[in-house]
């Protein structure tokens, strides 16, 4: 990562940068540099992690070779809006990934509320967390991107993927700072959106790459879960959907089942 700073276009994002050979999670680390005083915009990266993590505790492989960041903002929305920071960070990657891979922009989709899929195989996930310092609202984004591996532990060898081996053998893979520097390129231009419109101005961007029209198994409020035919993601980031007894569903921020 060592050229990143002299690929970056941001204004403010990762210009403050701490980069590590080694880590236990670059959202551990980010949290704790935000209690030392790290300001909005500092990115944290490194070449592998042993404790990464993704949503609800899960595990995230992370050897050397792809990319794990985390950045610190401040997001300047009410806390009740804060949960759609991980579909802005979709689409940011989205965006990032398209332009850097052109021939994989039809195959490229998002997986409410935090997965980006190739063929609907796992490429990158998000995980954003959040601290408050008195009023102050710190949120720290962690993403991983598999970018040049090509195999995978047993458990994932059969929904995950990498940029490596979704283009074709004549096309060359992207470095991972490059990558990185166009994802937050992306990411500034979303964040900044997010403050003044919330997800209400991502919403029909995010909706033309979403994963839509199918079948999934949300909480049904109950204890129990319930198959719902998915046909929106709302203004506020909640995924909509109606069962076969034509209830119609609302989902926020719970676990979500293929």
């Amino acid at each position: 990562m060592h050229d990143l700073p002299e690929l970056l276009q941001t204004k403010w994002l990762g210009r403050v940068h701490e980069h590590h050979a080694e880590l236990g999670s670059t959202n551990d680390r980010a949290l704790a540099w935000v209690k030392e005083g790290a300001g909005a915009g500092a990115l944290v990266t490194a070449d592998c992690q042993h404790e990464g993590r993704g949503r609800l505790g899960r595990t995230w492989s992370s050897p050397l070779g792809d990319i794990y960041a985390s950045v610190v903002v401040q997001p300047a929305v009410p806390a009740e809006r804060v949960g759609a920071l991980a579909l802005v960070t979709a689409l940011a990657l989205h965006d990032g990934i398209t332009e850097m891979c052109p021939t994989l922009k039809d195959r490229v989709r998002i997986k409410w509320p935090n997965d980006m899929l190739i063929a609907r195989r796992k490429v990158a996930g998000i995980l954003c967390e959040t601290k408050y310092q008195g009023s102050r609202m710190d949120a720290v984004i962690g993403f991983g991107l598999n970018v040049a591996r090509t195999t995978f532990p047993a458990s994932l060898a059969n929904s995950a993927t990498s940029l490596a081996l979704e283009l074709a053998s004549t096309t060359p893979v992207p470095t991972r700072a490059r990558v990185l520097a166009c994802v937050l390129e992306h990411l500034e231009r979303e964040l900044e959106c997010f403050d003044r419109d919330g997800f209400s101005g991502a919403r029909a961007r995010y909706l033309a790459v979403a994963l839509l029209g199918e079948s999934r198994s949300v909480p049904d409020g109950r204890g129990g879960r319930v198959d719902v035919l998915v046909d929106t993601v709302a203004e506020d980031g909640a995924l909509e959907g109606v069962t076969r007894s034509g209830q119609r569903i609302r989902v926020r921020s719970a676990d979500i089942e293929s």
